[in-house]
């Protein structure tokens, strides 16, 4: 085995570590990255092969990375059909692609005819360029980014390109916007294999922000990449990657980008007629107040004279339904207004809120179907579904399907940029599903005046469809030892009981109340169960909790955000307290269309629909999904079903 093999078989790999390496991962990584930092900075080939040795030293121990790096060169696929190697690849690419491996940076940008660390001059055109890196180890890129790999039974796929920058700071000229994947990459790849823009910087005086999104299929975004253009010189690139879901085919209407960049926001979307990029006017503290105000309105629809109507009745009467609307619209009126309609704000961002205010005319006079909506943010968790899309509040208008929640169809789909699991198919039949139950049976009060036997009921309706595929979990202890330890895959995972938040926030101290008053505490199960140690199976994550999504808007804490960096598929997290018995009833609703085959955006609008137009029910809004709007929990029947508002 060579250096060059080894290195090879790592970053085809890499991937797959935590799961070939197991409890120990979360040990051994920290030194490895350091190692293979040491080895991309390293000059000589006698450096990287030294390198090489100590890396493999960490390795070897673990048995079953130790039976892959044993022998790759003999059944090495890059050797030619005559049995000779094909040497294309240096030890020192080799060693660079690595480096880049744990971090998820497989497209490059590159400034052609530019030095390296040279100053960007203004009113001066620069031609960037996006090409793929070149991986001759064939299952190299398949396995790191699957997102973007060809079809089964093609050799390449076609990537649309569009790079988007604050119009104030940069000019944009699109060349070319079609980039070529190539399964096995061919000796020469085509000039047309990239996708070109010209890129004039206006202003010199402060780093420059380019925001690239690469989709493919349906517009999905399977990629968004960003540069960061130093005044001195230096470019920083940085990639962010959905996760991969099985979907429903059917891109969004409308795109929302929402993305982090020296000290500030930058906000593009795209529907089908174009896109528009500006940077947000506000920082994390006042979109922070902003985010409170919001999910504040919600909360009051529980409180207040006649509120306590939903904790004892799906049917809401209509003055009190009528004052919960007025709530909500005042409050997303507001947040609305604060995103595209800040004093300070710039006439790009008007052009973003006009967006959004046009698609919800066109569905609301008929003439277009209620727009899907997907929100692809890499920091900012913001409610975007409770915002109100109008200009201003005008009560004798007021009508719920304005709400984004409530007259589109919203998904939030959280990008990462470091260590993340990128998690296989897991769409399979009604028949071989498994799910994981994590209950608190003490909400139960069985033998009392007024019985009340939520959970039971809950775990008899899963008896029903899933037989003895279901697992029940009652102590914090069980639910424990189930992230920790390797267990069969799992499609689902299902949480019924109370939640506690910490007094900070930022917070780690939230808590799940399980049986027994036993809490599952979020600090100590980061450290016993690590995220490095994926879920078995990438399960759908469904907390039917109190307020199980983190207040504060930057996804520092929290459950779901722990769940998706464990490898989860999706999280449905709630707004607000969740009153106990509305809760069992949205759960019925939401799991007979998920076990149909719909997919979970949709199943999510239906109820929160069907709440509305049959009860005056506005609490479907308490619920949202962070994940593809289109992922499937099983497989749909021969017939899709139908788009419904």
């Amino acid at each position: 085995m060579t250096a060059r093999d080894a290195v090879a078989e790592l970053v085809a790999q890499w991937t797959r570590l935590p799961e070939l390496v197991g409890p120990g991962w979360s040990t051994l990584r920290p030194r490895a990255l350091e190692q293979i930092g040491l080895l991309a900075s390293a000059t000589t080939d006698a450096e990287r092969r030294r390198g090489v040795g100590k890396l493999l030293r960490l390795f070897l121990p673990h048995p079953r990375v130790g039976a892959l790096l044993a022998g790759p060169a003999a059944r090495d696929p890059r050797r030619t059909p005559e049995g000779e190697p094909d040497d294309t690849a240096e030890l020192s690419e080799l060693c660079r692609q690595l480096a880049a491996a744990p971090y998820e940076q497989w497209i490059s940008a590159v400034f052609e005819g530019h030095p390296p660390g040279e100053p960007f001059e203004a009113g001066r055109v620069h031609t960037l360029a996006f090409t793929v890196d070149r991986h001759d180890h064939p299952f190299a890129f398949a396995t790191a980014q699957l997102d973007l790999a060809p079809a089964a039974g093609e050799d390449s796929a076609m990537l649309d390109v569009t790079l988007h920058g604050d119009p104030d700071a940069v000019t944009i000229r699109p060349v070319r916007t079609r980039l070529t994947v190539h399964r096995n990459v061919p000796a020469s790849v085509p000039e047309a294999a990239s996708a070109v823009f010209e890129v004039t910087p206006r202003r010199t005086d402060r780093p420059v922000v380019l925001m690239a999104r690469f989709t493919r299929g349906a517009a999905r975004v399977s990629q968004v990449l960003r540069l960061t253009l130093r005044p001195a010189g230096p470019v920083e690139q940085s990639a962010l990657l959905p996760p991969l879901t099985t979907g429903d085919g059917e891109g969004p209407d409308i795109s929302i980008t929402l993305m982090s960049a020296g000290g500030g926001h930058q906000l593009c979307v795209q529907d089908r007629t174009g896109a528009a990029f500006a940077p947000l006017p506000h920082g994390v503290t006042e979109l922070s107040s902003k985010v409170r105000e919001v999910r504040r309105g919600l909360g009051q629809l529980l409180g207040g004279p006649g509120g306590r109507v939903y904790a004892t009745s799906l049917t809401i009467p209509k003055d009190v339904y009528q004052q919960g609307l007025r709530t909500l619209a005042q409050h997303g009126v507001d947040f609305f207004r604060a995103l595209f309609r800040a004093p300070g704000g710039s006439e790009d961002l008007r052009k973003l809120g006009d967006m959004l205010l046009h698609a919800v005319d066109e569905a609301e006079k008929g003439a277009t179907p209620p727009p899907r909506i997907e929100i692809v943010s890499d920091e900012l968790c913001l409610p975007w579904h409770l915002m109100y899309i109008a200009d201003r509040y005008r009560e004798d208008e007021l009508t719920p399907t304005r709400l984004l929640g409530l007259g589109s169809r919203v998904t939030l789909v959280p990008l990462s940029s470091g260590q993340r699991h990128r998690p296989p198919e897991a769409c399979g039949s009604l028949d071989t599903l498994r799910a994981l139950l994590a209950v608190n049976s003490d909400i139960d009060r069985p033998g009392t005046d007024r019985p009340r036997t939520l959970v039971s009921g809950q775990l008899d309706y899963w008896r029903g469809r899933l037989a003895n595929r279901a697992e029940t979990l009652y102590e914090s202890e069980e639910v424990t030892r189930a992230l920790v330890g390797p267990r069969e895959p799992d499609a689902l995972w299902y949480f019924y009981c109370h939640l506690e938040e910490g007094e900070d926030q930022p917070s780690e101290d939230t808590r799940m109340v399980l049986t027994g008053d036993r809490r599952l505490w979020l600090r100590r199960v980061r450290n016993t169960a690590p995220y490095e140690e994926p879920l078995s199976g990438a399960p759908l994550v469904v907390l039917n909790t109190c307020e199980s999504a983190p207040p504060w808007p930057v996804r520092r804490a929290g459950f779901p955000p722990y769940f998706l960096a464990k490898g989860a598929r999706g999280v449905v997290c709630t707004e607000a307290k969740v009153p106990m018995e509305f809760g069992t009833e949205w759960a019925r609703r939401f799991f007979d269309r998920l076990l149909a085959g719909v997919p979970l955006g949709t199943a999510l609008h239906q109820v929160s629909h069907e709440l509305l137009t049959e009860h005056h029910n506005l609490l479907g809004l308490l619920y949202t999904a962070h994940g593809d709007s289109g992922m499937l929990l099983v497989r749909q029947p021969s017939a899709t079903p139908a788009r419904q508002p």
